[in-house]
C-alpha cells in the first residue's frame, strides 16, 4: 500500500499562521483596552496554580500595531519554514 502524503502550500500556510498570530495579538490588545486584561492575566495564572504579581499596563495603540504586525511576520515566516520542512519530510 502506498503511503499518502499531504502537501502544504507554503504561501497559504504562511498567511494562515501569520493571520492567526496577528488576530491573537489584536484580541489581547482589545482585551486590555476593554479593561479585562488584568482579570485575564490573573485568571490564566490561577488556573495554572501560579501566584505572581503581574500588572497590565494601559494600551499603547502604536505598540499594539507594531506587535500585531510583528506577530504576523513571525507567523508568516514560521508557517513558510514549517510548510517547506513538512513537504520535504512527508515525501
Amino acid at each position: 500500500m502506498k503511503k499518502q502524503s499531504f502537501h502544504l502550500e507554503p504561501k497559504k500556510t504562511s498567511v494562515a499562521l501569520g493571520l492567526t498570530f496577528a488576530v491573537l495579538h489584536a484580541v489581547w490588545g482589545l482585551l486590555v483596552a476593554s479593561g479585562f486584561g488584568q482579570w485575564y492575566a490573573d485568571h490564566v495564572l490561577s488556573v495554572h496554580f501560579l501566584s505572581a504579581s503581574v500588572a497590565v499596563n494601559p494600551v499603547d495603540w502604536v505598540l499594539l500595531a507594531v506587535g500585531v504586525v510583528g506577530a504576523f511576520a513571525t507567523g508568516y515566516v514560521s508557517g513558510f519554514v514549517f510548510a517547506l520542512l513538512w513537504n520535504k519530510v512527508s515525501k
